[in-house]
């Protein structure tokens, strides 16, 4: 419990605030003063953003406090210290460092997958305040590396009644690790930002890496540390399946380890457009015919080694995997470098630019995707002032003026349709002008 007048002082907030808060159920009361927990929360809603101070009859208490310090938390506190922690920083701060707080459902599945821990070591080194560490029961040896000191504090409150634990406030990526590790299960920091200096030198340490993102540091210093056969799980955003930049770090993932499983979460960290996925491997080389578990989807690892850039495609499943090998086997032609392609026009204003009407300035036929159906454009049509010099991107005309494939820019499936009307499209649609000899355009389409 604590008294009106100590809420105040922690939310940085009037009095009056504080008691029109209770009315409105944001606070409880709780005997003579205010449940902790409500207090706990709301701070975190104001601190995410959810609950502007300013916009609820709050009368604001300038101070130059940031933040609420850990030492007001008391050690009985029904809030874990590591959420108010990580509530006392900006969704851009923690941007910045590439790390958020994960939820206790996708620790505990990491931890299920690992197995029997009895005996070993277990290593998370990017811990920060030790939500994966304190699920690591019944570990020989539990090992956290942060560079973060005021997180490892918080970790250490938390292990404080176990003796097999030891935590080193360092950089994990560039200092030696104590010992070979037969476990690693981390969250490991997204894109954090490194000075030119810090740059250079994960270059020289990791010139395996195909991209400068902490992610791929942490994964590769991890495989290097964790012992053969020894089991890594790492929380990683679903982009490293499939983006260009990580091309590389699958690569190498799918030649030097055995995946068991690759799970996808959903949006889980606020304040992050991201999804979520956990990969879970066996340092070991795969064996031909090893299958990893995709959200309970069977895939063969060594198929994906055939898709362009390695990418991760678990959404095909084992029989669609079939026809494709089956079609790709026998002699094929592609588009790819046999086609003229263009954008649509962008207008930077299709209120000044676009029409419903034709009048003297909007007089070019223009269509957008919505005009665009299977193998058919409807009648009705946009008119465009098409001035070139004031269009913010328009494509060489001549391609409008040939006979084209036009189709949606945006759906969920393909949807082209046939053009012999020099018609212009905006960038809701997109042309494309096959060069096949012996493959008419409508066979194509």
């Amino acid at each position: 419990m604590i008294t009106i007048d100590k809420a105040a002082e922690l939310l940085e907030v009037s009095v009056a605030t504080i008691r029109n808060w209770i009315k409105s159920g944001l606070l409880i009361r709780k005997n003579n003063g205010i449940s902790k927990i409500s207090i706990e929360l709301l701070l975190e809603d104001i601190n995410s953003g959810k609950i502007d101070k300013l916009n609820s009859r709050a009368n604001k208490i300038r101070s130059s406090k940031k933040f609420i310090p850990i030492e007001l938390i008391s050690e009985n506190n029904e809030i874990d210290r590591n959420v108010r922690y990580q509530s006392n920083f900006k969704e851009g701060s923690k941007s910045q460092k590439g790390s958020y707080y994960t939820p206790e459902n996708i620790v505990l599945d990491a931890i299920k997958v690992a197995g029997d821990l009895n005996g070993k070591t277990v290593c998370d080194p990017c811990c920060g305040s030790g939500s994966f560490l304190r699920s690591f029961q019944g570990a020989g040896l539990v090992l956290g590396y942060d560079s973060d000191n005021q997180a490892l504090k918080i970790a250490k409150h938390y292990l404080r009644k176990s003796e097999n634990y030891r935590l080193e406030n360092i950089n994990s990526l560039t200092s030696e690790w104590a010992e070979k590790i037969d476990a690693v299960i981390t969250n490991p920091p997204w894109g954090a930002r490194y000075s030119s200096d810090s740059k250079k030198k994960l270059k020289y340490l990791y010139p395996e890496a195909g991209s400068t993102d902490s992610l791929e540091y942490f994964i590769l210093k991890s495989m290097r540390s964790v012992k053969n056969k020894g089991f890594l799980s790492f929380v990683l955003p679903e982009s490293v399946l499939f983006v260009r930049h990580f091309w590389k770090l699958r690569e190498n993932l799918l030649k030097n380890s055995k995946i068991l499983n690759i799970i996808t979460y959903g949006r889980v960290f606020t304040g992050v457009f991201s999804n979520v996925i956990r990969i879970d491997l066996i340092n070991s080389k795969p064996a031909s015919r090893h299958y990893i578990n995709a959200n309970g989807r069977k895939i063969k690892q060594s198929d994906l080694t055939n898709e362009p850039e390695f990418r991760f495609n678990i959404e095909i499943s084992k029989d669609n995997r079939k026809i494709l090998d089956m079609m790709t086997s026998k002699p094929f032609v592609i588009l790819k470098d046999n086609a003229e392609w263009s954008l649509g026009i962008v207008t930077g204003n299709n209120f000044e630019f676009v029409s419903d009407k034709s009048t003297s300035k909007h007089c070019v036929p223009v269509i957008t995707g919505k005009n665009i159906h299977p193998y058919s454009i409807d009648s009705n049509r946009k008119y465009l002032n098409f001035d070139r010099s004031r269009l913010q991107q328009v494509p060489k005309y001549p391609i409008y003026a040939k006979k084209k494939l036009v189709y949606k820019f945006i759906s969920n499936r393909l949807v082209f349709a046939y053009d012999n009307s020099e018609v212009i499209t905006l960038n809701s649609a997109n042309v494309m002008i096959p060069h096949m000899e012996n493959y008419p355009l409508r066979v194509i389409m």
